[in-house]
């Protein structure tokens, strides 16, 4: 799937510690206040979320091509 900047959509997951969980669990264990996640950017593939700016995501399993920062 091609790369995309966008906002959260229903269904996105994230690879993190080793295993799978949706963007929604995700956020809520890092306390992202709930009026700050609807504008928060993404990069997704699909409904794959490979980077969240501030918080470490994992890549899936396999190879890599792509290294992501914010720079201010």
């Amino acid at each position: 799937e091609p790369l995309l900047v966008r906002t959260r959509r229903p269904g996105d997951r994230v690879f993190v510690g080793g295993r799978v969980v949706s963007l929604k669990r995700f956020l809520l264990d890092r306390r992202i206040p709930v009026d700050a996640r609807p504008g928060l950017p993404l990069v997704a593939a699909g409904a794959d979320i490979l980077f969240v700016p501030g918080f470490p995501v994992e890549s899936p399993p396999g190879p890599s091509f792509v290294s992501l920062e914010v720079v201010e």
